[in-house]
């Protein structure tokens, strides 16, 4: 293996674009100065190493991994050497610094496949950039003073930290390709730390490749310019493995994201900022608050209020002007939703059957919870916004609560339904058809207010106690319908027998008091007819063929007739009966 060993000066100043090959490189005491337009080229280990040693890189020094001899491509800065210079390294193997580095406006480039930041002596970067490919991993501390560009790697400080002094807003940067973002990760106490000095928007591009690989950006915003300092990792795990219970949270909050939560610390100063937390909806799911572990309650998670959102390849929530950093843990949340409405019949009959009660809420197409009393029954629509029901006999509430992707929402206002005291139709006859051709009805309803009455000939009437004369004899069946004052309604039948038959009486008193007055009878369903009055002479008095009789104990002149017997004969004819006969009427004054 071929080495150069440099133990003086050694200058390497070309005026034009030249190169110094080497397959290893080791400077064991020497001052190397490298000019600004020079190459070194190493095709192994670049190690500069002793007391005396010091490297000054104006120029450029390229050290790969050919991949033939051990630690090949790393650049080892070992035993108090010292490395400097306003120059550019790009490095394919680990970045060992066991010495002193001293940056100035270098620039760094970790261009090789996995690759250690490692050594004793935490490093200070000018510029640092990643590219090539794998993971580029802290086993220590490390801080970069001018920009840090991740573009499509994952820089993972484990549980050490990444400080970036520089307080320009575009000092961080990665590939913003959706899903091929550069991020960096943390874990237990690491993080990536950056200064700022103004109220522009400062990325934090966390993520993980642990698990499932995910890219969740944060961006803090300052609400002030003075000098802050923040500092950030992305847990990219359940929050309940860190001792923070997402099932533990203030009633406000519906559920916590279980996939990952960020560690956010204000580690220097004290203005309030603007919070925004990036996701993505299809694989985390669908998020509208976002929630704080342990402040301003301990022990649980707790809503940071209201948040603005905005939607993109990722979605975002935004908490504007946050202050409290006590606790680091802050996490993505679903509201508790609000309680829908329900719309429906707050007042009814008893017993009333299809009564319909709909629910308004967040999503028509939400799973919904309904509870009604144990006598009301649900006929179909349970688990959907709208609901069938037979009410039963009393009053009663109904609730309802909706479930939006798994979140069950606040329960509704109780929707009092007043149910009314029953209404009972009924009703008992008088005469029946067998003294006169007048029927009387006489209600026996309870509680109602309106009637309506169907005699069953096409006769009606709106009367409480109705009369109705039959035309016909015959069996009758009589409807009543009976209605209270809240519109309850109900119905009930009776069958009415209006018998074909003549009686006549045997006495009557035309005195004009009223009672008596007049002799008569009914007769119903007779074809011929024919009745004749005498005296006791012989002397007809009265003669009528119609069928309704009615005499006021006159004769033809107009005359009271005396008091006595009078015989009389009829002839009454009907389609199955002779009711013809001959008998006596007694006529008192």
């Amino acid at each position: 293996m071929e080495k150069l060993r440099l133990l003086s000066v050694v200058v390497f100043a070309f005026l034009s674009a030249k190169a110094i090959a080497q397959n290893t490189f080791v400077n064991t005491g020497a001052l190397v100065y490298v000019g600004g337009t020079s190459v070194v080229h190493v095709n192994g280990t670049f190690t500069n190493t002793g007391t005396t040693a010091t490297f000054e890189n104006n120029g450029e020094v390229n050290v790969d991994d050919n991949s033939s001899t051990a630690n090949s491509g790393k650049f080892v800065i070992d035993n108090s050497s010292v490395v400097s210079g306003d120059g550019d390294y790009l490095v394919e193997g680990d970045w060992v610094n066991n010495a002193i580095f001293i940056p100035q406006i270098s620039y760094v480039n970790l261009d090789g496949a996995d690759q250690l930041i490692n050594g004793t002596v935490s490093t200070t970067f000018n510029d640092l950039e990643l590219t090539g490919s794998g993971i580029k991993k802290q086993t220590l501390d490390a801080t970069v003073i001018n920009t840090l560009a991740l573009n499509d790697r994952e820089l993972a400080t484990d549980t050490n930290t990444m400080f970036v002094t520089n307080p320009a807003v575009n000092a961080v940067t990665n590939d913003q390709t959706f899903g091929a973002e550069g991020f960096v990760s943390s874990l237990g106490n690491g993080a990536l730390s950056r200064e700022t000095n103004s109220t522009g928007t400062y990325l934090f591009p966390t993520g993980s490749s642990q698990g499932t690989q995910r890219y969740r950006a944060i961006e803090i915003t300052p609400n002030s310019s003075a000098a802050n300092t923040f500092a950030l990792r992305f847990v990219n795990y359940d929050p309940t493995l860190e001792t923070w219970d997402v099932t533990s949270f203030d009633s406000s909050i519906c559920l916590v994201d279980s996939l990952f939560c960020h560690k956010i610390d204000q580690t220097a100063g004290s203005d309030a900022a603007d919070i925004t937390m990036y996701f993505e909806p299809a694989n985390d799911g669908q998020y509208d608050a976002l929630v704080q572990w342990g402040a301003p309650v301990t022990g649980r998670w707790n809503n940071m209020g209201p948040v603005t959102s905005s939607n993109g390849l990722y979605d975002a929530l935004v908490s504007l002007g946050w202050s409290d950093f006590s606790k680091v843990p802050f996490a993505l949340a679903v509201m508790t939703p609000p309680a829908p409405l329900i719309t429906g019949t707050d007042a009814l009959c008893s017993d009333t059957e299809g009564l319909v009660y709909t629910a308004f809420g967040t999503d028509s197409t939400s799973t919904y919870v309904w509870n009604v009393p144990p006598s009301v029954i649900i006929i179909s629509g349970d688990s959907t916004d709208q609901i069938i029901v037979d009410w039963g006999d009393s009053s009663g509430t109904v609730t309802v609560s909706e479930i939006i992707n798994g979140c069950k929402s606040y329960v509704s206002s109780a929707y009092l339904v007043n149910t009314y005291a029953m209404v009972v139709a009924g009703f008992d006859t008088a005469n029946g058809g067998y003294f006169g051709d007048v029927v009387s009805f006489l209600d026996t309803s309870i509680n109602a207010a309106i009637w309506n009455w169907y005699f069953g000939d096409e006769g009606t009437s709106y009367e409480q106690h109705p009369t109705h004369a039959y035309a016909e004899p015959g069996t009758y069946e009589v409807m009543l319908i009976v209605e209270d004052q809240y519109g309850c309604l109900d119905t009930v039948y009776g069958m009415v027998e209006v018998p074909e038959d003549i009686i006549i009486p045997n006495i009557f008193t035309p005195n004009s008091d009223g009672m008596n007055d007049y002799f008569f009878f009914p007769v119903i369903g007779v074809g011929e007819f024919e009745f004749v009055l005498y005296n006791r002479w012989g002397m007809e008095l009265f003669r009528t063929v119609a069928p309704k009789i009615e005499w006021d104990g006159k004769n033809a002149a107009g005359r009271d007739v005396p008091d006595g017997t009078y015989y009389y004969t009829l002839k009454a004819l009907s389609p199955g009966n002779d009711y013809g006969h001959e008998s006596y009427l007694t006529l008192m004054r």
